[in-house]
């Protein structure tokens, strides 16, 4: 029905932590636009909001603020609009449809200090959206949850800088069939 009142994309918001005085056992549930959200900067709110047939599904998000109220946990889910009520306001819903704009025209606002795009794989595609690309990380391999500053013993032995590196490359030796570092499932075959 807020579709049909504001004839524009949006989704529910339900705020589990908040009751009204005159509802007390009711969560208290918004209906927030596309422009409304591109005020947010998230580019999961925007695409939920912007990008669905509003004839067919409507977008609920459910979400609980912490009781500091520096963060929030939200889930979201598209719900199917009953077949009933497509039926009852179908010439309204199709009205209104039409003049929404195309996908192409919705533009989703992203704050650029905190997302990264994907060059490679970019999901909004056709859509023109002003990003910076994140700094390139320091040239020295790790494994997530490693340190920066320790080095594993692999990664230092194929540096070319540490002493293990020149010392190989001065005694080019090739190693025998016995010298060779084995599988780690050959363990179990001995």
């Amino acid at each position: 029905m807020k579709f049909l009142e504001t004839r524009e994309r949006g989704a529910l918001f339900i705020n589990v932590a908040f009751r009204m005085r005159q509802y007390p056992q009711e969560p208290a549930i918004d209906w927030l636009t596309f422009s409304n959200l591109q005020g947010t900067m998230d580019k999961t709110l925007q695409e939920s909001a912007a990008f669905y047939d509003p004839a067919a599904l409507v977008t609920v998000f459910v979400y609980l603020p912490s009781q500091t109220g520096n963060s929030v946990a939200i889930w979201r889910r598209k719900i199917n609009v009953p077949e009933k009520a497509r039926n009852q306001y179908r010439a309204e819903l199709n009205a209104i449809v039409k003049t929404l704009p195309a996908h192409k025209d919705y533009i989703v606002m992203v704050d650029e200090s905190v997302v990264f795009f994907d060059i490679k794989n970019p999901i909004l595609t056709g859509m023109s959206i002003n990003f910076r690309l994140p700094k390139p990380k320091s040239q020295t391999p790790q494994k997530p949850g490693q340190l920066r500053k320790s080095i594993s013993a692999k990664a230092a032995a194929k540096s070319p800088t540490s002493a293990n590196a020149q010392r190989s490359a001065k005694n080019n030796t090739p190693k025998t069939q016995q010298d060779k570092k084995r599988k780690w499932w050959k363990f179990f075959l001995s």
